[in-house]
């Protein structure tokens, strides 16, 4: 079962983000540096940061589940509670 807590997250340094744009170029896009356009570039571009972006939204989905489908209480919620009538 692939998971948060098997698979580590994707790296935000700067190589780990340069190995994933070639990656996307050369294996999502079926390009290579004398067949790819900017388009293409900025496709890779996009799934690069698409791929950081939903891991981590589904590390929050599953902390969400985990806690039994309550959100937990923030520092924004509660003064909206407060502000409601206490």
């Amino acid at each position: 079962m692939l998971t948060s807590s098997t698979n580590p997250l994707l790296g935000r340094d700067v190589e780990s983000l340069q190995e994933a744009f070639v990656n996307h170029v050369e294996f999502s896009l079926a390009k290579d540096e004398y067949s790819a356009t900017k388009r293409d570039y900025m496709r890779s571009l996009a799934l690069t940061v698409r791929d950081r972006l939903f891991e981590r939204w589904a590390v929050a989905q599953q902390t969400y589940y985990d806690q039994g489908g309550r959100a937990s209480a923030g520092p924004r919620c509660r003064s909206q509670g407060t502000a409601k009538g206490r």
